[in-house]
C-alpha cells in the first residue's frame, strides 16, 4: 500500500510504530478476504482482493492521519501443502 500523511498531529498520536500498526491492519484484512475466495480462484483475482481490501485499509489509515494512495496485490506465496493440494486439483481435472 501506498500511504500519504495527511494529519501529522494524528500520525504521531498513532502509536510507536504506525507503519507496523498499518502492516498489521492490511494483514489483518488480507487474511479476511482470502477467506472469501477458493484457492484456485486467488491466481486470478489479486484485483478484486485489493479492492476488498481497499475498504479496511483506508479506514486503518485514515484513523493515523493518513490516506491510501494505491493498494495492489502483486504476488502469492502459498504454503508447501497448499501448492500439492492446487497441483493436485489441477491435474486431476486434466485427466
Amino acid at each position: 500500500a501506498v500511504v500519504r500523511t495527511t494529519d501529522p498531529v494524528r500520525f504521531a498520536d498513532a502509536g510507536i510504530d504506525p507503519e507496523a500498526l498499518l502492516y498489521t491492519e492490511i494483514q489483518s484484512a488480507l487474511r479476511a478476504a482470502v477467506e472469501t475466495f477458493e484457492a484456485e480462484a486467488l491466481l486470478t483475482a489479486r484485483a478484486e482482493l485489493a479492492d476488498r481490501l481497499l475498504g479496511p485499509v483506508t479506514v486503518a489509515a485514515e484513523a493515523q492521519g493518513r490516506t491510501v494512495q494505491r493498494l495492489a496485490v502483486k504476488d502469492f506465496a502459498f504454503p508447501a501443502e497448499m501448492k500439492r493440494a492446487l497441483g493436485a486439483v489441477v491435474r486431476a481435472r486434466k485427466e
